[in-house]
């Protein structure tokens, strides 16, 4: 008698570690689609490739070939202070 009872609570005790098929939250299961879009420039993006420009493309390859590349105007990084008080 006492075995069956151990039984029992056993299948009883583990009964509360099922899945029923509800979700815990609304937002249950979209962490890999929130990983995809932080890592795609447009994870929406329509099927189809932009056409460059081929007059465009080909100047810019013919500048690359002779070392010509346009460089834009670079600004210094900014200069960053930290000021943590005298040192002991």
């Amino acid at each position: 008698m006492k075995k069956l009872i151990l039984i029992a609570l056993a299948l009883a005790s583990t009964t509360a570690c099922t899945h029923l098929g509800t979700p815990l939250a609304a937002e249950e299961g979209k962490a890999g689609a929130q990983n995809f879009a932080a890592q795609v420039v447009d994870p929406n993006a329509v099927p189809g490739a932009p056409v460059p420009d081929p007059i465009l493309t080909a100047a810019a390859i013919d500048r690359y070939r002779s070392d010509d590349v346009k460089t834009g105007e670079s600004e210094a990084a900014p200069l960053i202070t930290l000021n943590l008080g005298p040192v002991k």
